[in-house]
C-alpha cells in the first residue's frame, strides 16, 4: 500500500514555526511526539500537505522547579520524563501517577505534554491532574506569549482556545500549598486503556478542616470539567466518609451521561460517585500525612 506523502517542515526556533503557521493561514498540521498524528495519517483518517515538526524546539524541551514560581514545563517534555522526574513525584504525584499510566512504555517515550493536551483522545490523561493542580497554558505566536488557565481552553468537542498562528510552548504549575494531598484514579475496563472514567483530587488541609480543593472528572464527559459542586460542599469542612459520599452522589447526579457499547449511563454514574469519594478520602489522607 502506498505510504501518505507530506512535506516535513523542521523550524529551530518558536518565531520560525509560527512564522510558517502564520504564512500557511492554519493549513499545516503540527508534529509534537507524533504517537495520534502519526497513526492517523497511516489510517488515511487525515492527509495533511506539510507537518511542522516541533523537535527541534530546544526552548520547548525543560523541567524547571522552584519554590517560588513552581514547576515550569516545556511542551516537548515527554511523558515518560514526567513519569519519571523526581521533582514531579515528590511535588505534584497525581501528574506523574497519570503520566506513568499513559499506554505503554513505547507510546510515553514518545508522547509529548502538549501533544497530549492538544489530543482528540476522548480523555487524555494528563488534563485531569493539570487542570486539578490550577495549571496555567502558554501560548506563543513567535512575537508575543499569552496565558490561559486550563479550563478555559476547551470550547468544545475537540475544539480549544488557539490561534492558527500559535503554538502552546509550556505549563506552569504554582508549588502547592503545605498539606496538600491529592489523588488520580483511572478507571478501565480489561484490557483496554481508553477510561470509563477519570477523577484527580486535589486537597489542603489545615487544623484538620479542608481549606481547599479541586476535583477535575473526565472521559464521562465531551471534555474535563472541574466541580465546583466539591467546592461547596469541603471547602471548610473536616472531611468523613459520609462527606465525600455525598459530594461522590451530588456530582454524579449532576452529570449528564449516555449509555454506550462500553457501560450503560447507570454504570458511569455508579463509578462517578464512587470514584470521587475515593479520591477525596485518598487526598485527604494523603495531606493529613504531610
Amino acid at each position: 500500500m502506498m505510504q501518505p506523502q507530506f512535506e516535513l517542515l523542521e523550524p529551530e526556533t518558536v518565531a520560525e514555526a509560527c512564522a510558517i503557521l502564520k504564512k500557511s493561514g492554519g493549513m499545516v498540521n503540527i508534529l509534537a511526539g507524533g504517537t495520534e498524528l502519526l497513526a492517523n495519517i497511516k489510517k488515511n483518517q487525515i492527509q495533511p500537505a506539510s507537518l511542522v515538526s516541533l523537535a527541534s524546539l530546544k526552548e520547548l524541551h525543560h523541567i524547571h522547579f522552584a519554590e517560588k514560581t513552581g514547576l515550569d514545563i516545556g511542551s516537548m517534555v515527554t511523558v515518560a520524563e514526567l513519569a519519571t522526574s523526581d521533582i514531579i513525584e515528590q511535588t505534584f504525584p497525581a501528574l506523574a501517577a497519570a503520566a506513568g499510566k499513559l499506554g505503554t512504555l513505547e507510546i510515553r517515550n514518545k508522547a509529548t505534554v502538549g501533544g497530549n493536551i492538544f489530543s482528540s483522545w476522548h480523555a487524555p490523561d494528563l488534563i485531569g491532574p493539570l487542570m486539578a493542580y490550577g495549571a496555567v497554558i502558554k501560548f506563543n505566536n513567535g512575537k508575543q506569549e499569552r496565558s490561559e488557565m486550563l479550563e478555559n481552553i476547551f470550547l468544545g468537542p475537540e475544539e480549544m482556545l488557539i490561534l492558527y498562528d500559535e503554538i502552546l510552548t509550556g505549563i506552569n504549575l504554582n508549588t502547592p500549598d503545605a498539606h496538600t494531598g491529592d489523588c488520580y484514579i483511572k478507571y478501565c475496563l480489561e484490557q483496554e486503556e481508553a477510561p470509563i472514567v477519570s477523577v484527580t483530587t486535589v486537597l489542603t488541609v489545615k487544623e484538620s478542616a479542608c481549606t481547599s480543593v479541586r476535583i477535575a472528572l473526565g472521559a464521562v464527559v465531551p471534555n474535563f470539567v472541574l466541580c465546583p459542586i466539591a467546592e461547596d460542599l469541603l471547602t471548610g469542612q473536616v472531611i468523613t466518609e459520609d462527606l465525600a459520599r455525598q459530594t461522590g452522589q451530588l456530582i454524579a447526579g449532576f452529570c449528564s451521561l449516555v449509555s454506550d457499547k462500553r457501560a450503560s449511563a447507570d454504570y458511569q454514574r455508579q463509578m462517578v460517585q464512587e470514584l470521587i469519594e475515593k479520591s477525596i478520602m485518598e487526598a485527604a489522607s494523603n495531606a493529613a500525612g504531610k
